[in-house]
């Protein structure tokens, strides 16, 4: 905490209360520090610093040759009130055995170190980014794992954020007038002002705040935790776009939404690294032959916030069925399987088999077309690949299918193998050609070099 010489700005006062000392002093120490609670209480989030006064070393004033102060040596340091997490906070069970959003006063141990240590990592991540970790924010976070949101600029920022976005994909109806995204931005700036939201971030809102910020990422309700100056801001911004302040919050703050879909995600997150193995199904069979996968103690452990015993039982039962999510849920997914401590390039594979991609869509730029043509015609001619290697032993499905996202069509690849004749150097030597020639190249496992060379005009 600071010194008393900065919290008591008078020297007269000052010095009454350090000669007093004993039970005085330490009463303006406690008053410091509950009104500094307060503050958090009532919305303040960037970590503040304080002067730290100690004496000069005797080494350091030597090596200064006289230029440094022998009385005292001052430095800024950060402050830190925040929970150590040596033991356990917990939400307060409500009349419906459902967590609330207070949290119980009263501590418990941590099943074992790694979990302590899980709720540590999210706390320092959180100070890390210069802001303040409340309890409740810890818990809200690890409740939250495998979302895709990014707590950038910190809770109003990212609310604000979660407003335009709300609004710009209709999660959040408003009154459409003729404002341009200036304006809008404008308006944000305003609220910023009049509620004090300046001092505590720098931000400046502008039209890159706007463009395109209902596809930056997934709509996600329920990541953020209310408090008075959230609700407070939700409501203004509500005021200035006409919008219903009621629903405004509800779509932002409510968190039944968000746990129904993010609940769906961990069962089949569970069923898969469960039973998926047992059904030869890669790379969960080759994870488990590796001893990658987690066991039951695992899996409670990570996911012990969101599910109770009997749901994860319940979820290791269920049979498990590959693709039965979306791909738009891929990123949360394998979010949850690195959670698991499986590697990230098989949490990846594993997320794509329990949410599928689309289709690649062909490409109809004729430019392209003509390159994936003349790709594929350089291709099947043996004499040009690498070290003499000749191609026509490879599958069709596998080479046609593997070009199909270039826009090589199937009637296509059958119609250029039969009558098409590699003409080399007719393609214009232009970046996106040369770019497409590398994707495709890669694709098939050949070097790109070889294929530029012979494909692109001189």
């Amino acid at each position: 905490k600071p010194p008393l010489s900065e919290i008591i700005a008078d020297p007269e006062e000052y010095k009454r209360v350090m000669e007093a000392g004993g039970v005085i002093r330490d009463t303006e120490d406690t008053k410091w520090i509950v009104n500094y609670l307060n503050r958090i209480d009532n919305g303040l989030e960037k970590i503040d610093t304080y002067t730290f006064i100690t004496l000069t070393s005797f080494r350091k004033i030597f090596l200064s040759k006289g230029t440094m102060d022998v009385v005292k040596l001052t430095s800024k340091r950060k402050m830190n009130t925040d929970f150590d997490w040596k033991r356990k906070l917990t939400w307060i069970i409500g009349v419906d055995s459902k967590p609330t959003n207070k949290i119980d006063p009263f501590t418990v141990p941590f099943r074992d170190i790694t979990e302590m240590l899980r709720h540590r990592n999210q706390m320092e991540s959180i100070r890390r980014t210069g802001y303040i970790a409340r309890p409740e924010k810890v818990l809200n976070r690890m409740k939250l794992q495998g979302r895709t949101i990014r707590y950038r600029g910190g809770d109003p920022v990212t609310v604000a954020r979660l407003f335009v976005r709300g609004v710009l994909n209709g999660e959040i109806p408003v009154v459409e007038g003729k404002e341009t995204q200036l304006v809008k931005a404008a308006k944000i700036n305003d609220i910023w002002k009049e509620t004090g939201l300046i001092k505590s971030s720098d931000k400046v809102w502008s039209v890159n705040d706007f463009k395109n910020n209902d596809k930056r990422s997934k709509w996600e309700p329920g990541c953020i935790l209310a408090n008075n100056t959230l609700e407070d801001l939700v409501e203004r911004l509500a005021d200035a776009f006409k919008a219903d302040p009621t629903q405004a919050k509800d779509a932002i703050f409510g968190i039944n939404e968000f746990e129904s879909s993010h609940t769906k995600l961990i069962v089949q997150v569970i069923s898969a690294v469960s039973n998926a193995p047992q059904m030869s199904i890669e790379p969960f069979l080759n994870l488990s032959q590796r001893y990658q996968l987690p066991d039951q103690h695992k899996i409670r452990d990570v996911f012990r916030q969101q599910l109770s015993d009997e749901e994860i039982d319940s979820s290791i039962r269920m049979a498990f069925i590959p693709g039965q999510l979306p791909a738009s849920d891929q990123k949360k997914l394998k979010r949850l399987f690195y959670s698991l401590s499986i590697p990230h390039k098989e949490a990846e594979e594993c997320a794509k088999i329990v949410a599928p991609s689309l289709p690649h869509v062909i490409k109809k730029n004729m430019s392209e077309k003509k390159c994936t043509d003349h790709f594929l015609l350089a291709v099947l001619q043996a004499d040009i690949n690498i070290k003499g290697e000749s191609i026509e032993g490879e599958k069709v499905k596998g080479l046609q299918s593997t070009l199909r996202k270039f826009g090589l069509t199937r009637n296509r690849y059958y119609q250029l193998k039969k009558s098409g004749n590699f003409r080399p150097n007719s393609i214009s030597d232009t970046p996106s050609n040369r770019q497409q020639i590398r994707q495709m190249a890669k694709a098939i496992g050949r070097d790109a070099a070889t294929y530029i060379d012979m494909m692109i005009s001189k």
